[in-house]
């Protein structure tokens, strides 16, 4: 029994849905149907245009949005790169300052070690032209 009532609405859906078809062809076959189909035809092409019109505006606005961003991340990195470029200038020269500190302090040691060192240089020459002289005078 069900399979005859869903055969039933089946064959009523059907035949609502050719009347409504025949109807709508007809209208649309008439003056007034012709009217209404260049009426939406034109809201149709006049929709398109619209629709292309944004999509162009948005195209353009998201490119701007992406130069802006490109151009902040480009700054960015220059921004970056200086800052970097500046703790390398200074390390640098506080190294530079390091080394010559150290060369002086060098400097210093050497010139204190030097004294004592020809200091005792001159000694033992003393000593030696003694030993010298002395055994010329033994062999003599």
């Amino acid at each position: 029994m069900t399979d005859r009532k869903d055969r039933t609405r089946v064959g009523i859906a059907l035949g609502i849905g050719i009347i409504a078809g025949s109807a709508l062809g007809l209208y649309l076959n008439s003056d007034k149907g012709r009217k209404a189909r260049k009426v939406a035809s034109n809201k149709i092409n006049e929709f398109g245009d619209k629709a292309s019109v944004m999509a162009r505006e948005n195209a353009e606005r998201i490119s701007k949005i992406a130069n802006e961003k490109a151009h902040q991340f480009t700054d960015g990195v220059a921004h970056t790169v200086d800052r970097s470029r500046k703790w390398v200038d200074d390390v640098s020269g506080r190294i530079v300052e390091r080394m010559a500190h150290n060369e002086e302090e060098a400097e210093e040691v050497v010139e204190e070690t030097e004294s004592p060192v020809k200091s005792g240089m001159s000694k033992a020459r003393r000593k030696i032209d003694k030993k010298a002289k002395d055994l010329q005078r033994n062999l003599n």
